[in-house]
């Protein structure tokens, strides 16, 4: 195979993936919104009127069929929202790594990243839920803070998403 076939072939298997339907649905299925058993959607909210910062969570999160803030190495990732999120500098930096592909044949992979640190789940696509594992892992160079943690179960259902 020649290197211009090769290069083809990765360009069209590279498009092919963001359309993958996810457990015999299209991609536009998987989107919508979801609740989890934990909170694995964190990060730390700056209050404007009082300057004050404190750490929030969630378990809630919406999986947008739309491509991601930040396409770089995973050029089909797609877009995720996390309800709560105001600060506009936090939501900026998480927003910018933060996606969810499609994995074929009936998975997805979530990222909530800020560059430094995050959560990425492998789940698997079912009609109400989302089933697998969740690990933590960071960049931070702290010899004492874990690297990654073992991967734990994730579960989530799919909720209504509530509109403003």
């Amino acid at each position: 195979m020649s290197p211009l076939t090769r290069r083809i072939g990765l360009i069209v298997v590279g498009l092919t993936l963001s359309t993958v339907p996810a457990s015999g649905q299209q991609s536009g299925s998987v989107a919508g919104c979801y609740v989890f058993t934990r909170p694995y959607f964190t990060w730390t909210q700056v209050e404007a009127s009082s300057s004050t910062s404190f750490a929030a969570q969630t378990p809630l999160v919406e999986l947008l069929d739309e491509p991601a803030a930040y396409l770089g190495p995973q050029q089909n990732g797609r877009r995720l929202v996390v309800p709560g999120l105001r600060d506009s500098s936090a939501r900026g930096q998480w927003y910018h790594y933060s996606r969810w592909i499609a994995v074929p044949p009936d998975s997805i992979a979530v990222s909530w990243w800020n560059g430094l640190f995050g959560t990425h789940l492998s789940l698997r696509v079912f009609p109400e839920s989302l089933v697998g594992t969740s690990s933590y892992a960071s960049d931070i160079g702290d010899p004492n803070a874990p690297r990654s943690h073992t991967a734990r179960a994730a579960l989530a259902r799919r909720v209504p998403c509530a509109r403003p």
